[in-house]
């Protein structure tokens, strides 16, 4: 449940411009060889690798990475692979799914159903290309929200943009809307943002505010950037940025 909203938004997309939700791997990567074969991981959209445990007793999975950086969603681990696999253990309470690199994934907080889901506070994960210290890099994603009865019209459905940047003297992450002007967008708040692959910065800054220390932590070891209680209205624009 927690990955609902990115969910959610992807059968969007399928609806309104065709395409797949569930993909094979090769359907994004069709130029690697290697992944013509793979039939035991998935494609979740275009952000998505899942890589799960199909066989009884199975406690570890030999998982296929494509050339690129890849973050785990639920450790904060990233593989910088260049088209290679992988042993993973397949613990019971987790399975395995990787944001690709240059994807930003809209989150909430896990819940019992669907309702108590959808009125909970959004997160972002933002994944940049690794290295932090190489060149520039960006990501983007979606998000789109209505009131899960109404048929899709501009009054009952909105279309949310993220973009984020990462640049040698630090980076930013924005939101726009795209389309639309559903009320539940005003009823839904960003929470956080998680950010992987940025240096560690000196100053975070929320719509022209700077933050106080205690507002956002940084992780040197995976270079993630979190930043905390946003409280930002997801219809409001964001403006974050670091340095």
């Amino acid at each position: 449940y927690a990955l609902l909203p990115y969910l959610y938004t992807a059968l969007y997309a399928a609806h309104a411009e065709g395409g797949a939700v569930l993909r094979p791997v090769s359907y994004e990567f069709p130029d690697d060889r290697a992944t013509w074969e793979i039939s035991e991981q998935l494609m979740v959209g275009s952000a998505l690798l899942v890589s799960p445990a199909l066989h009884p007793g199975q406690q570890t999975v030999e998982a296929y990475f494509p050339q690129g950086t890849w973050v785990d969603l639920f450790h904060n681990s990233t593989v910088a692979s260049q088209g290679e696999t992988l042993k993973l253990p397949t613990p019971l309470e987790a399975i395995n799914v990787h944001v690709r690199a240059g994807s930003i994934v809209p989150m909430q907080e896990p819940g019992m159903t669907v309702g108590e889901v959808a009125r909970s506070p959004v997160t972002l994960v933002v994944a940049h290309e690794g290295p932090a210290r190489g060149p520039a890099s960006s990501a983007s994603g979606l998000l789109f929200v209505d009131d899960g009865l109404s048929p899709v019209a501009d009054d009952t459905s909105a279309l949310v943009a993220f973009q984020s940047t990462r640049h040698e003297g630090g980076g930013s992450l924005s939101s726009s809307r795209k389309s639309g002007h559903a009320p539940a967008l005003e009823s839904l708040s960003l929470s956080s943002a998680r950010v992987f692959g940025v240096l560690q910065p000196s100053a975070v800054t929320l719509n022209g505010r700077e933050l106080g220390p205690d507002a956002w932590t940084f992780h040197s070891e995976t270079h993630l950037l979190e930043v905390h209680h946003l409280g930002l209205a997801l219809s409001e624009d964001l403006s974050l940025s670091w340095a």
